[in-house]
């Protein structure tokens, strides 16, 4: 089998799953890692056959896909902020729109004059909020905080692999008496669950069935809780 028979054989198994762009998209991305090349590598090697670790690799990649799996945690990994993060069900995956905030947060810091500054990241996942801030923000002395340890054992892998020093701990932020902590934070971020419990039948099946509900839904009746909680933490140890 050529790359580009196995490209075509699994945007085809795709196409009843995903959009097609997206299908497409998926398709592309997963022959590449198969063939450890670029868009372009693909251009000149697409007739070229896969040799048996490859052809191996591939069907365990397609198996996992064509049963729900997102592509970042068939492959354990995914980009943001112009670096690699592993991924895994412990952790959402990272969005395009949270690198938004990450800027935001990087043009605001620029016209700061003070040295260090500490910052606070809440509910932080595979870390890649804090990460990122810490290696464009070399003035950041930053902290990163999950209630999941396996979030937390991820965060620390990503953070040692990008050579970034983080200050990680393991607090629920919506139980402020537990947090023994008399540090006083510059900046506080989050990108904390808000969707209300309520409306889990309406999300997509691939997000509802893979990622973590701890990092997506909020209890019942309560949408607004991680924000009222992060606001009376921010009162208590904002500068």
């Amino acid at each position: 089998m050529t790359f580009k028979e196995a490209y075509l054989q699994l945007l085809n198994a795709l196409n009843s799953l995903y959009e097609a762009h997206e299908a497409q998209t998926i398709s592309k991305w997963l022959i590449e890692e198969v063939g450890q090349f670029t868009a372009l590598g693909y251009l000149e090697k697409k007739d070229a056959f896969l040799n048996p670790q490859q052809t191996a690799l591939y069907h365990q990649y397609k198996q996992s896909l064509l049963q729900g799996q997102p592509l970042q945690y068939v492959l354990g990994k995914t980009q943001f902020c112009g670096h690699e993060f592993m991924v895994s069900p412990a952790v959402l995956i990272p969005r395009p729109e949270t690198e938004e905030l990450v800027n935001w947060i990087i043009n605001d810091v620029k016209s700061i004059k003070d040295s260090p500054l500490k910052l606070l990241d809440i509910g932080t996942g595979s870390g890649c909020i804090a990460i990122s801030l810490q290696k464009k923000l070399q003035q950041l002395e930053v902290s990163a905080c999950d209630i999941s340890e396996a979030a937390l054992q991820l965060a620390q892998k990503n953070a040692q692999a990008l050579n970034s020093s983080i200050h990680f701990h393991q607090w629920d932020i919506l139980k402020l008496d537990t947090i023994s902590n008399p540090h006083q934070w510059d900046i506080i971020v989050s990108n904390p669950p808000y969707i209300p419990i309520e409306e889990q039948a309406s999300i997509a099946a691939l997000v509802k069935h893979h990622e973590p509900s701890i990092a997506l839904f909020t209890t019942e009746g309560a949408p607004l809780e991680f924000y009222d909680a992060i606001a009376r933490f921010g009162l208590l140890h904002l500068k």
